[in-house]
């Protein structure tokens, strides 16, 4: 203890390597090593024990890092710089891409955690289109578990967790970088990692651009440039997040295959292709386009979501005997929304809601319904509720209007909770 009753005890937890686990834990500070009955202190013995407690975290160590361009030349400069946890002093740069590999650069990382790596043009200028910087951390036990490896013929060689060779120089680029992080994901290896993409306008290329949105069942097109030189038509296949691509074509849902011609421009040639998600699941989808002789190739990955609908009503407040419009888009390939009006008193005079309204939407993936004037006219003061329901992927309802189970009666019912809409 201080003079000034305080105190502090530093915990390193780099001994303990991959013994203690992630997760969250509870420190103890204890004012005697043994409770009443002269046990020593743990946590089902702390009788007469004066303690506190504090909560702690612990994480995996895990390098963050921003390029300074996404986008170069072949002999730019390219910047890498960023933070790491852990307390490692080095950390090891690699960098893949088309048709050249650049392994394990040894990267120091500063006292406050910091570190930056320059790639010069010697260095960038065998680089060429999509290409990925894996910036590897040696993890809790402060080695590197998969480290590069050569030998004589085999200069891009690395040695995994389990002493298994690979050579990742008999690879494409893009299979070498997936090979080198399955060896860093491996149960054997502690080694953790982050993974950027980057893009060198070599001599010939290929880009696709960023796709924003996909939703279920609809038809989504993916566009993207080349240079003038690429070849008149290109492959593209678009399989399930983690499948190795190009591969065979594939017929399965969830896949989809073709060739593009490109079109020639004034600047950059450019393509499309379009494709139907009808039964596609849920989930991370990759593009791959490329060169028949598969040389020269991008890829990107999209998230194909469910289809939504939005609505907005007008006008607000709504005055009874004025016309109520109700709109809004509707992604997901639908042709019909179906919209309901509850209130908490009345509708239409008769006290029972607008039940399951059918409304087209347009090709604009937009929709728009009017309640007339003679309907508002009876509406009574007080709060509605406006649901407009989308038919999800299978282009189905699953609730709607239906007939009263037997022995009942009334004409507004609908399915599975079979409960009568004018009790609400």
């Amino acid at each position: 203890m201080a003079a000034d009753d305080t105190w502090e005890y530093r915990w390193d937890t780099s001994p303990l390597g991959r013994d203690l686990g992630t997760g969250n834990y509870t420190i103890y500070a204890v004012t005697a090593d043994h409770d009443l009955s002269g046990n020593s202190v743990d946590l089902a013995h702390l009788d007469g024990v004066k303690h506190a407690t504090a909560p702690v975290k612990l994480q995996r160590p895990y390098p963050v890092a921003v390029l300074n361009t996404s986008v170069l030349q072949p002999g730019d400069s390219l910047l890498i710089s960023g933070t790491t946890t852990g307390g490692s002093k080095t950390l090891s740069l690699w960098i893949f891409s088309q048709k050249h590999l650049i392994p394990g650069i040894s990267v120091p990382v500063g006292e406050d955690g910091t570190f930056e790596c320059v790639l010069g043009p010697d260095e960038t200028t065998n680089l060429s289109g999509l290409s990925f910087a894996v910036i590897q951390h040696p993890g809790a036990n402060g080695l590197f578990d998969v480290k590069h490896d050569p030998v004589d013929g085999k200069p891009y060689q690395i040695g995994d967790a389990s002493g298994y060779a690979i050579d990742l120089g008999s690879l494409t680029g893009i299979e070498a970088c997936s090979a080198f992080i399955d060896a860093l994901n491996a149960c054997d290896s502690d080694d953790a990692y982050s993974k950027y993409k980057f893009f060198v306008e070599a001599e010939e290329w290929i880009r696709i651009d960023p796709i924003e949105e996909a939703y279920q069942s609809e038809i989504v097109t993916v566009t993207g440039t080349a240079d003038p030189a690429t070849a008149p038509d290109l492959c593209v296949k678009v399989s399930p997040h983690g499948i190795t691509l190009p591969g065979e074509p594939g017929t399965t849902p969830g896949e989809a295959w073709g060739e593009v011609i490109v079109q020639e421009g004034p600047q950059n040639s450019t393509w499309s292709f379009s494709f139907d998600t009808s039964g596609w699941s849920l989930g991370e989808y990759t593009v791959w386009v490329g060169t028949s002789d598969h040389n020269l190739f991008h890829e990107e990955t999209f998230i194909l979501k469910y289809g939504h609908v939005d609505a907005a009503c007008a006008p607000l407040p709504l005055i009874p005997g004025k016309d109520l419009t109700i709109s809004g888009n509707a992604t997901g390939g639908v042709d019909n929304v179906s919209i309901w009006i509850l209130g908490e008193r009345t509708i239409f005079g008769e006290n029972y809601p607008k039940m399951g309204e059918s409304v087209p939407v347009g090709a604009d993936q937009t929709y728009t319904y009017t309640l007339g004037s003679e309907e508002t006219t009876n509406f009574f003061s007080g709060r509605y509720f406006v649901i407009v329901q989308h038919p999800s992927y299978d282009g189905m309802f699953g609730v709607t209007k239906t007939s009263p189970p037997a022995g009942e009666s009334g004409d507004f019912w609908i399915p599975r909770v079979l409960q009568e809409i004018k009790s609400i």
